[in-house]
């Protein structure tokens, strides 16, 4: 796994919330519920009718919404943590904004008033910086926007 993989495990786990969650809310929308909070996981019933199947599929859906939500924030506040642990300021600072803020180099570049060539250059790299320290594959880093 490359430390551009690594990173980017927290935008695919955002996506995957954001997949759910619309899919929760085309549920509740055809139950014509307004507002729904289970604090218990998994309800186990015997569905009888069409209404019945919906509510446990949308009980069992926040319950997955719920995980999925508590793992990305372990994996965020773990990978934060490496990332501010990066000596070199600006390789930490490309890197946070990144992946973590999920920002395009050219907003980087306009933050951090460098050159968007120059951050494009400095995010290859905070990589390949990234993938020395903490073990990740050193390979070439191609930066796509």
């Amino acid at each position: 796994m490359t430390s551009r993989e690594y990173l980017e495990q927290l935008r695919k786990s955002e996506k995957n919330i954001e997949k759910l969650t619309e899919q929760s809310e085309r549920l509740i929308a055809a139950l014509g519920i307004r507002a729904i909070n289970y604090d218990k996981d998994k309800v186990q019933t015997s569905p009888r009718d069409s209404m019945t199947d919906k509510m446990c599929e949308l009980i069992d859906l926040d319950s997955e919404i719920r995980k999925y939500r508590y793992e990305y924030e372990i994996k965020r506040n773990r990978i934060v943590k490496e990332i501010i642990q990066i000596e070199d300021w600006r390789y930490s600072d490309i890197l946070y904004k990144r992946y973590v803020e999920f920002k395009r180099f050219e907003q980087i570049a306009m933050e951090m008033s460098y050159d968007y060539d120059w951050i494009r250059t400095l995010h290859s790299r905070a990589l390949t910086n990234f993938a020395e320290v903490y073990g990740f594959d050193v390979t070439t880093h191609t930066n796509t926007d």
